[in-house]
């Protein structure tokens, strides 16, 4: 898990999209909060409107869903920052 936040938090500033990282009052955790479960929200539409489609085509797409999922868990990981989550060590818990 450590591994994959790191990589999450380099990836992100290289494009400057670690606002997580620079809160500064409880306004702005709150707006990045926001913020952030929009973006979940909405990649769990996606991996939902992904699961819907291969229902209805009969096809079970695993590059396609995988992919909707590694988005949801990826904003899950920026929603767990956001609220300063201690995640790098959830396996000892």
């Amino acid at each position: 898990m450590k591994e994959i936040l790191e990589r999450l938090e380099s990836f992100d500033k290289a494009h400057g999209w670690d606002r997580y990282n620079k809160i500064k009052n409880d306004k702005e955790r709150l707006d990045a909060l926001q913020l952030e479960i929009i973006n979940l929200l909405g990649e769990l539409g996606e991996l939902a409107n992904e699961a819907k489609k291969c229902r209805r085509k009969g096809v079970y797409n695993s590059e396609k869903l995988n992919e909707e999922a590694i988005d949801l868990f990826i904003f899950f990981l920026k929603t767990a920052k956001v609220l300063n989550l201690d995640i790098k060590n959830c396996e000892n818990n």
